[in-house]
């Protein structure tokens, strides 16, 4: 199984917590509840922002991405914290009809959205909502296993 997410700390670099997961940290419990309403809320500009934070490079970064899991026509891929489904949909594209494409997210909201990109773009993709550390699927159920930024947000 494959797992593509922005890479971490270089071997010997001490890791830096990010404001955002320090932030995170003091939440305690009620993050879940934190995050499912700020990604409700945050929807509509999250997409442009990310954009214009990364010059316009992740749009790029997500299709390297999919290109590094080597995907091909029938696999089965999973997107965790797939929140509209960017990366997922560039995923979806390689694996042709025989394949499966499912995304997973707490967000209702993002999840309701990424249905409708899919529609448009006539993606074939599931959206299931749900949490990234209690799984609803059997282990080996995917080929390959998709995280973007969710590796930020996501902590035990």
């Amino acid at each position: 199984m494959l797992v593509a997410e922005p890479p971490g700390p270089l071997p010997g670099q001490a890791a830096v917590r990010s404001a955002t997961e320090q932030f995170l940290a003091r939440l305690g419990a009620e993050r879940e509840t934190l995050l499912r309403e700020h990604f409700a809320a945050a929807w509509g500009w999250y997409e442009r922002l990310s954009s214009l934070c990364t010059a316009g490079r992740i749009h790029a970064w997500r299709n390297e991405c999919v290109l590094a899991c080597g995907l091909r026509a029938g696999d089965r891929v999973l997107d965790l914290a797939t929140g509209r489904g960017p990366l997922l949909l560039g995923a979806a594209e390689r694996l042709g009809p025989a394949g499966f494409a499912v995304g997973l997210d707490l967000s209702l909201a993002g999840l309701i959205d990424a249905q409708a990109a899919a529609v448009a773009r006539r993606a074939r993709a599931e959206w299931v909502q749900g949490r990234t550390l209690s799984l609803p699927f059997r282990a080996g159920s995917f080929d390959a296993v998709l995280v973007g930024f969710g590796s930020v947000t996501v902590k035990p």
